[in-house]
């Protein structure tokens, strides 16, 4: 099973040579709505491994439940 991480996906495909804040409206909506997706499917992928996985990784269930409970 392999497990894409969100680090792995550093610039999203609309922010190349550009910053942020100079893109159009719309691409910045994109771009939060991929950022969304990819941590609500990282989410799932943690609640859905065994706690044997979770242990190898060196988190308990409960820290990978309040990994995303978190905002910022």
């Amino acid at each position: 099973m392999q497990i894409a991480t969100h680090a792995a996906r550093a610039t999203l495909p609309a922010t190349k040579g550009k910053s942020r804040s100079r893109l159009p409206l719309f691409l910045r909506v994109l771009n939060w709505i991929a950022d969304a997706d990819c941590r609500y499917r990282e989410k799932q992928m943690l609640k859905n491994l065994p706690d044997e996985r979770l242990e190898d990784i060196g988190i308990t269930r409960e820290e990978a439940k309040l990994l995303f409970c978190r905002r910022g």
